[in-house]
């Protein structure tokens, strides 16, 4: 697989995002919701940038594409336990629906540490 890939998913993310939210409005209310949608969103914006550039010239240093992999991978993750608290409170059905979710959050949180950390678990060059 290669990490230009990053950059299809982040865009379908984002473009799915702004069709979210020109459907069905922001919500009124500033809760998890919406802390959940700004982290989905800017999870997609580090895929793409993931997925375009081998490295991302910042001041006095490059940052190379598998940094940006596990920002997006960390924002994903916390938009998903964003997700995942009203769902747990809730009860019923969707406490066990929400702490699935809560669950894959801390697994997809562990790969983006991993790949920010330059893919020690995770081979980031077969990636490449």
């Amino acid at each position: 697989m290669q990490h230009s890939w990053l950059a299809v998913f982040g865009t379908a993310l984002v473009l799915a995002l702004a069709v979210l939210v020109s459907l069905a409005g922001v919500p009124g209310h500033v809760d998890g919701t919406v802390a959940a949608l700004l982290c989905l969103f800017l999870a997609g914006v580090a895929f793409v940038v993931a997925g375009v550039r081998e490295y991302l010239p910042l001041t006095g240093s490059t940052a190379p594409w598998y940094r940006f992999a596990g920002v997006g991978d960390l924002l994903l993750a916390l938009g998903m336990l964003l997700n995942a608290v009203p769902m747990v409170r809730a009860g019923d059905f969707t406490l066990f629906v929400g702490l699935l979710n809560a669950a894959g959050s801390l697994v997809i949180a562990a790969i983006g540490v991993d790949y920010f950390r330059g893919g020690v678990y995770l081979d980031t060059a077969a990636v490449e």
